[in-house]
């Protein structure tokens, strides 16, 4: 399998904060780094910012680009279509892949703990540790078939819907749960 490095496949590029986005007549949806959560996709509600847009073109993302956080802990996801448009806010870095390859499949990859642990080793800062944009695009990734891509996609896919799946059973049945002892343990269960 050829060797190449993210950088070679994606457009890599820095969010930028609200507060030094140039306000203008447009209302946009910012995504943050708590739009990166445990799922493959962005989530949550996003702030609103009042912005020119034509300053904000190169920052707004499409569905389908990674979106990741470059400060504290390392987390990707795939930009959804819920998010389309959305401006990259701070503290994270946009990836725009520029090859057929399968944009779940790399934020897969990036994922994986063997990945996120070489990332994090290159973090730097005192405070609150952050990888640069130069780090991210120099990650080695090696590239099967296009076949195998596919088939590696659909995997991910399958993937994340049993555990979607299976996370939010946990959490009925943990609501659930709660319930009982309450009810248990309140003074209305005990008249």
């Amino acid at each position: 399998m050829p060797t190449s490095t993210l950088g070679s496949l994606a457009e890599v590029f820095a969010g930028k904060p609200a507060t030094r986005l140039k306000p203008g007549p447009h209302e946009a949806a910012l995504l943050s780094m708590r739009n990166i959560a445990d799922g493959l996709y962005t989530s949550g509600e996003t702030d609103r910012v009042d912005v020119s847009l034509k300053d904000v073109a190169r920052l707004m993302v499409k569905a389908g680009d990674l979106i990741a956080s470059v400060r504290g802990s390392f987390r990707v996801a795939v930009v959804s279509e819920e998010h389309r448009g959305a401006i990259a806010g701070a503290n994270t870095a946009v990836i725009r892949l520029r090859s057929t390859v399968p944009s779940v499949t790399v934020a897969a990859y990036l994922r994986h703990p063997e990945i996120t642990d070489h990332l994090q080793r290159a973090f730097v800062g005192s405070t609150v540790p952050g990888i640069s944009l130069d780090d991210l695009r120099a990650t080695p990734i090696e590239l099967p078939t296009p076949d195998r891509l596919r088939m590696l996609a659909r995997l991910v896919e399958a993937g994340e819907t049993y555990y979607a799946a299976a996370h939010e059973a946990a959490e009925k049945r943990r609501q659930v749960m709660l319930e009982v002892v309450r009810a248990s343990l309140s003074r209305e269960d005990h008249a």
